[in-house]
């Protein structure tokens, strides 16, 4: 059963439906997400505003074994199956999020892409 854990750099005051859906999402795919952070304070983008988490995924099967989360062609697919699988609780939980919700796998690479 998956879990989540706080690592590195983060700053709690997340949004609590947010960090709900992603410990939900562990528990169901059997991985352990770890937040290596959170609120970025004074930026104003969705961090600064407690509404982004940055995470990386560890495959308890694997010696939970960090899975590489940044531009990883191997890895991107596990990372896409977990965002799915948080949207599905997103939707049947907290459907008020459905315009506001989205995997930031698809932004990673340099700044403007």
């Amino acid at each position: 059963m998956g879990a989540i854990t706080y690592a590195g750099q983060y700053v709690p005051g997340a949004d609590q439906a947010l960090v709900d859906i992603l410990t939900k999402a562990a528990e169901a795919s059997g991985l352990n997400v770890e937040f290596p952070s959170g609120v970025r304070k004074g930026d104003p983008r969705q961090h600064g505003k407690g509404n982004a988490v940055d995470i990386t995924l560890r495959d308890p099967a694997n010696g939970n074994a960090v899975v590489k989360n940044y531009q990883n062609a191997a890895s991107f697919r596990t990372y896409e199956q977990f965002a799915q699988a948080a949207r599905q609780i997103q939707r049947q939980d907290y459907p008020d999020l459905t315009q506001k919700f989205r995997w930031g796998g698809y932004f990673s690479g340099p700044v403007g892409k």
